[in-house]
């Protein structure tokens, strides 16, 4: 599995590479600031050492130095947003842009950074197998473009990150049927959850391999980043109607 998983990230850095450039993959640990995040870093930093040098001020200086090094949820979200845009017109589909809603939250980067990044094969999914072309959703009664919606749920001790699309659905049969070919017992598969046959690796509802999807092992990757993390998947999927992950992973505000 490993050298399969290998070889989906080098198709995935390039395909990320094109959308975000190679500046971004070059970045190494460096942190870009904006110019308004630099002016607030000036503002904190004169109240708590010159101005209010108190308890609150030198916590709040604290606080966002902290949050420098930290993974912004949402943008991380906007950035395979923008490459699902990006797949989807080279795949000559039609997508709006994609809607990224719900709470603002900053994740430790070295905990949780490994998991939205394989987050990439959710979007490019949702694409490729799940948003039909313009003709095929014209002809289901369809808007032209297909939709990707994101929301962003932070608990007490639970972040809840919802994906859907309005897609053609899973082939829960294709599923199954590349399970008994792999081997698998075909009542055990009849068995499984929906979301352990997407997840499972190896599998996928593709008999043809691209650069996009059909290995079945980009979602085992999400999955296996998941476990790491101790959270947890519920997948439901409506033939025509689309698709809806709901991603669950242990996360405390304080």
């Amino acid at each position: 599995m490993a050298s399969r998983l290998r070889r989906a990230l080098n198709l995935d850095l390039v395909s990320i590479s094109d959308v975000l450039g190679a500046d971004f993959l070059a970045g190494g640990g460096r942190i870009s600031l904006t110019a308004e995040q630099i002016a607030e870093m000036k503002t904190l930093a004169a109240e708590a050492l010159v101005l209010r040098p108190d308890a609150e001020s030198l916590a709040r200086l604290v606080r966002t130095l902290e949050d420098l090094g930290a993974l912004d949820v949402k943008a991380a979200l906007t950035l395979h947003s923008r490459g699902a845009l990006s797949l989807a017109e080279r795949l000559g589909k039609a997508v709006q842009p994609v809607t990224i809603a719900g709470d603002a939250v900053k994740l430790p980067e070295d905990r949780y950074a490994a998991f939205f990044r394989s987050l990439v094969h959710v979007f490019r999914n949702a694409v490729d197998h799940g948003i039909e072309t313009p003709e095929e959703r014209l002809d289901a009664d369809k808007p032209e473009e297909g939709r990707i919606t994101c929301h962003v749920e932070a608990g007490e001790t639970m972040l809840i990150i919802t994906i859907a699309d309005d897609g053609s659905g899973i082939d829960r049969e294709a599923l199954e049927a590349k399970w008994t070919r792999n081997g698998g017992d075909a009542a055990e598969a009849a068995a499984m959850k929906l979301e352990d046959l997407v997840f499972a690796d190896g599998i996928s509802s593709r008999d043809d391999a691209s650069d996009v999807s059909g290995r079945g092992v980009g979602m085992a990757a999400v999955k296996a980043e998941l476990v790491r993390l101790g959270g947890s998947v519920s997948l439901t999927s409506e033939g025509g109607r689309g698709t809806q992950l709901v991603f669950r992973l242990p996360y405390s505000k304080s």
